[in-house]
């Protein structure tokens, strides 16, 4: 017996070797199979899949990448495989001119990347007009103004790409120093005018600076050039103060272009000279009498060189108001003039102001010297049948003295010493205005001080204080009058208390003041603000009660009376009264009892125990008399304290007693 074996050898699959190749995106299409080694069978697959189907490369469609080629083999034989890379070169691209720029030489470099739209390759080439290659980054500063052309190129495996391009220099403003003119030196409040020459006519704004003796920075004056030639004027407020102050050109926009240049080295010198000035410090004019010339003296005058000047001034309310002072020498900023004493007519205050300082040898008048210096014409004091008068006196309050009559004084200050003898010694000197003969002056109430009668005297009058015109000595008619001080006022008792009901007033707290004058009430202790008799009482609130004199006067010191107002639910029994006629408080009032208790009955006793007195609702108040024990004067019973018995009668309460003052 035989048994037959089959052997099926099946052929190896060949995919081939791995190739690799770089084409260009705009070469032809190629069979990638062409690219396999060592013989590669036929009938395989791409992956990943191309755009033909099949293993047909386009560059123009299909990616770079890496395509598997695949043969199946027949099992157990495994799958043979081989890949072919593929790389692709891009296309030169050198952009897009994006459009002729201009650009200033003064801006110092330019990038030309700048005049491409930003899609072109890097690492490109710029080269000029010449042919020479240059950076992307050209130096512009010593350009001259023009058109240049520029070409960017790209060049790759596959092709080469150029752009031209094109750039506009502008030259920019270029100033020489020969070409300004400043004027200088000037006096302090002129303009520095300023002259530049060859310049290119058009607009432009020009930056400055100043420094020296007037800073200030960053300066913009906008120049509009005709015919190469502008002039402007620094101003007086720049150049305020007096001394070389330096004009620095920083910069210069030409505002048609927007071109701008730093300027370097371009500075000029401005001496600026001081006008011939006075302070105010510098001026001493002392008071004299009428009919006496009026020295001006002039010292500490360092703003003065040594030298001769004039100074025009003027006096108002003189004649003539205004006057030369013919030449004045000037040494060591000291020197003086006399105005003479014609020129014042009266006596008065007057003010010289100077209009003008100039000099013959000297630059920079001063035609406005703006100082003043104000001094008084004194009168001659003399008096005849002047009256002094004084008004009564308060103590601690002020006194006014009056002067009348003294019309041989003119109108002016005076110094006067005045004497107050007898209740009171002190002396004083004082100015005093005096006009139209009429003046006065107030003795203050710290001196008012005693009561008792006083004696006023005025020993002697000059016309002002250091400056006596006239005949000193003068005296006038003494004064000679009371000081009265007025006692401060008494509550009686219980004379702050009220019944809320009643509604009390300043005229209720009045009544219960023990005195027949006049009583003002007051919102505080010293000055303040008086109430008026209906003003209403407030709970608590302080008062103060001043008498009012006849003369006036009232009281130095005043009485504070803190007001109660009560809840008068029950009988309020006074302390005391004084039956003495004068309306107030008369009788013994118990408040409230022929409401609260009609039944009542009421026993006066004296010390002894004895009776004086028994009353009831339908009886008058007790007035202090009786017709029984000691009595002053008809049935009057003499001060003193008394005892009462309140019988209600009412079932409940019970008797009540106490004690009373009688007042005389």
């Amino acid at each position: 017996q035989s048994t037959t074996v089959t052997v099926t050898i099946n052929p190896i699959p060949n995919a081939g070797t791995d190739g690799a190749t770089i084409v260009c995106e705009t070469d032809a299409s190629f069979d990638l199979f062409t690219l396999l080694g060592n013989n590669p069978e036929t009938g395989g697959t791409w992956s990943p899949a191309l755009a033909s189907g099949t293993g047909i490369f386009d560059p123009s469609q299909d990616a770079a990448d890496t395509y598997t080629y695949t043969i199946t083999g027949t099992p157990p034989c495994a799958n043979s495989t081989a890949s072919v890379t593929v790389t692709l070169e891009s296309t030169a691209n050198a952009g897009t001119f994006s459009g002729i720029q201009s650009v200033c030489a003064s801006e110092g470099t330019f990038d030309l990347n700048t005049l491409l739209d930003g899609t072109q390759q890097a690492d490109g080439t710029w080269t000029n007009n010449e042919g020479a290659t240059i950076s992307n980054v050209i130096t512009i500063t010593n350009l001259s103004p023009g058109t240049y052309n520029f070409i960017y190129t790209v060049e790759t495996d596959c092709n080469k790409d150029s752009e031209p391009v094109q750039l506009i220099i502008i030259q920019g403003t270029e100033i020489l120093p020969e070409d300004v003119i400043v004027l200088s030196p000037i006096c302090q409040g002129e303009n520095s005018t300023v002259t530049i020459f060859n310049l290119a006519d058009g607009n432009y704004s020009l930056n400055y600076s100043l420094s020296g003796s007037n800073i200030v920075d960053n300066q913009i004056l906008l120049l509009t050039v005709i015919d190469g030639e502008v002039s402007f004027e620094i101003d007086t407020a720049q150049l305020a103060n007096p001394g070389a102050t330096t004009l620095v050109f920083n910069s210069i926009l030409n505002t048609d272009t927007n071109c701008e240049t730093v300027l370097l080295g371009l500075s000029f010198e401005i001496e600026i000279l001081q006008l011939l000035t006075l302070e105010i410090s510098n001026l001493t004019i002392q008071n004299v009498c009428l009919g006496t010339e009026v020295v001006v003296q002039i010292s500490g005058a360092t703003n003065l060189a040594d030298g001769t000047y004039q100074f025009i001034y003027s006096i108002p309310n003189a004649n003539p108001i205004t006057g030369n002072s013919g030449d004045v020498a000037i040494t060591g900023g000291s020197g003086q003039f006399a105005v003479p004493a014609s020129v014042f007519p009266t006596a008065g205050n007057y003010t010289l102001t100077f209009n003008s300082i100039t000099s013959e040898t000297l630059p920079c008048d001063n035609l406005n010297p703006a100082i003043s210096a104000s001094f008084e014409i004194l009168p001659a004091a003399t008096v005849t049948e002047a009256l002094v008068t004084l008004t009564a006196l308060c103590a601690n309050s002020d006194g006014t003295v009056s002067i009348i009559n003294a019309i041989n004084l003119a109108n002016g200050t005076y110094q006067l010493t005045y004497q107050i003898t007898g209740a009171i010694s002190y002396n004083e000197t004082i100015s005093v205005e005096f006009l139209n003969g009429q003046a006065s002056f107030v003795i203050p109430s710290n001196i008012i001080i005693n009561a008792g009668e006083i004696t006023i005297s005025i020993n002697q009058i000059n016309s002002n204080t250091g400056n006596p015109c006239g005949t000193p000595g003068h005296t006038f008619n003494a004064v000679t009058l009371t000081i009265e001080n007025v006692e401060t006022p008494e509550l009686i008792e219980g004379g702050n208390s009220f019944c809320e009901d009643v509604n009390a007033t300043i005229a209720n707290l009045s009544n219960n003041i023990d005195s027949g004058q006049t009583i003002i009430w007051y919102d505080a202790p010293l000055n303040g603000n008086a109430y008026s008799d209906s003003t209403v009482l407030v709970d608590g609130q302080i008062y103060y009660a001043s008498i009012q004199s006849s003369t006036g006067c009232e009281s130095t010191i005043r009485l504070a009376v803190t007001v109660s107002i009560r809840n008068c639910t029950d009988i309020l029994i006074p302390d005391g009264f004084s039956p003495n006629d004068d309306g107030i408080n008369d009788f013994f009032v118990i408040k409230n009892i022929r409401t609260l208790y009609p039944n009542f009955d009421l026993e006066i006793f004296n010390r002894y125990g004895s009776i004086l007195y028994k009353g009831n609702a339908g009886s008058q108040d007790w007035d202090g008399t009786s017709d029984k024990g000691i009595q002053v004067g008809g049935n009057k019973l003499p001060a003193g304290v008394y005892f009462f018995i309140i019988n209600f009668n009412d079932g409940i309460r019970e008797p009540l007693q106490g004690r009373v003052y009688l007042s005389r």
